[in-house]
C-alpha cells in the first residue's frame, strides 16, 4: 500500500511539473493581437548617438492607440533589463507602424540589446548589437548605465508623429526599480529570447501560437501516458 501511493505521488507530481512548465512558456510570448517588431533585428546594429528607425507590422493587430519605445539589455540568463522609465520615444500613434528614435550614447558596446513597444512589454525585438561609430574596438564602458543620455533632435519617421524623445530626462525617484548587478536601476522581465532569431512576421506569429498549441498537446498527451501507466507501476 505505501509503495502504491509513493508511485501515486510521483505521478501526480510528474504531471503538475510538466503543466506547469507549458503555462511558463505561454506566459514569456507576446500578446499575439500585439504588431510585431520588424525593425531591428537580429542582423542589425545601432551605432551609439545616431537616429535610429523602428518598426512594426499594423494590418491584423491592435494598433488602436499610441505606444512607447523602451530599451533594455540582454541578460546572459536570457532575460531583459529594462529603461521602463526612459523612453526612447512616447507619444506615437501605433498605426503607424515607424518610429525614430536616437541611440543612447552611454550604452556599453560588448552587449546586446532589445526593444519593446508598448503599452504591450512583452512585446520585443530580437537581441541586437551596439557600435560605436566607425571604431573597431568596444567602448571602455561595461557598466550598464542607470541613466540613459543622449542629445540632439529626432526628426519624425511620418506625418503623423507626435513624440519623440531627443533628450532623455532623469528617471523620476517615485518611480519603482529593481536593482541590477551591475547597480543599475532596471526593471527585470522575462525575456522572449535567449538569442538572436529572426524578426517576427504575421506568418511567424501564427507559426508562435501553433507552437503553443503544440506545447500543450505533448502536455496533454504525457498526462494521459502516465494515467495509462499508472496501474502498471501501482500493481
Amino acid at each position: 500500500m505505501a509503495r502504491s501511493f509513493v508511485s501515486l505521488t510521483l505521478l501526480v507530481t510528474c504531471l503538475l511539473s510538466v503543466l506547469t512548465s507549458v503555462l511558463a512558456l505561454n506566459a514569456v510570448r507576446a500578446n499575439p493581437d500585439s504588431p510585431p517588431i520588424t525593425l531591428p533585428t537580429a542582423q542589425n546594429a545601432w551605432t551609439l548617438g545616431t537616429v535610429e528607425t523602428v518598426k512594426w507590422l499594423t494590418d491584423g493587430y491592435n494598433v488602436n492607440g499610441t505606444g512607447s519605445i523602451i530599451l533594455g539589455i540582454s541578460l546572459p540568463n536570457g532575460s531583459v533589463d529594462f529603461w521602463q522609465d526612459q523612453p526612447l520615444a512616447e507619444g506615437f500613434p501605433l498605426s503607424d507602424g515607424i518610429v525614430n528614435v536616437r541611440c543612447p550614447l552611454n550604452l556599453p558596446t560588448t552587449r546586446r540589446y532589445v526593444i519593446a513597444l508598448l503599452p504591450d512589454e512583452s512585446n520585443q525585438s530580437p537581441p541586437f548589437m551596439v557600435l560605436n561609430g566607425t571604431q573597431v574596438e568596444p567602448t571602455s564602458i561595461e557598466t550598464p548605465p542607470a541613466t540613459l543620455l543622449t542629445t540632439g533632435n529626432v526628426p519624425p519617421a511620418t506625418i503623423t508623429r507626435s513624440s519623440v524623445v531627443g533628450t532623455i530626462p532623469p528617471p523620476s525617484s517615485s518611480g519603482s526599480a529593481e536593482t541590477s548587478n551591475a547597480g543599475s536601476s532596471f526593471t527585470q522581465v522575462s525575456s522572449t529570447s535567449t538569442g538572436p532569431q529572426p524578426t517576427q512576421t504575421g506568418s511567424q506569429t501564427n507559426g508562435a501560437l501553433n507552437t503553443i498549441n503544440g506545447e500543450t498537446i505533448i502536455a496533454a498527451a504525457a498526462a494521459a501516458a502516465i494515467l495509462v501507466i499508472a496501474p502498471a507501476w501501482i500493481g
